[in-house]
């Protein structure tokens, strides 16, 4: 799998030297060259990026199937979700197939954002 860091020498830069924020912009405008031009999906990909920076999270189908992420990283994910989202995931929710990919995981944000309207 190509890291997104190893694809920007620039963007490795900027999340070895400047802060969080910092990052956060030079990973937008990476995404936004990537073609990503859902704003709050650029956020998913930069909570899984900050798991992960050696993933591509654009294109990776199977990141809890093949033990890229596990239970730690979902916590820190379903925690990040909630505070970025104000989304909750329960218990039901936290299965492999919603944890697979940024898209599986999007669209269950999606879903449970609609389920609180």
């Amino acid at each position: 799998m190509t890291s997104l860091l190893s694809q920007c020498p620039l963007l490795a830069y900027v999340t070895q030297r400047h802060s969080r924020s910092e990052s956060a912009f030079a990973l937008e405008f990476l995404f936004s060259k990537r073609g990503l031009k859902e704003p709050h999906m650029q956020e998913l990909i930069t909570i899984l990026t900050t798991l992960h920076e050696d993933i591509d999270f654009t294109t990776t189908q199977s990141l809890f199937d093949n033990k890229i992420i596990d239970s730690f990283d979902i916590v820190t994910i379903i925690a990040e979700v909630h505070d970025r989202f104000d989304i909750t995931i329960s218990a039901e929710y936290i299965t492999p197939e919603n944890f697979n990919s940024a898209q599986a995981l999007w669209t269950l944000i999606e879903k449970l954002k609609e389920e609180n309207k």
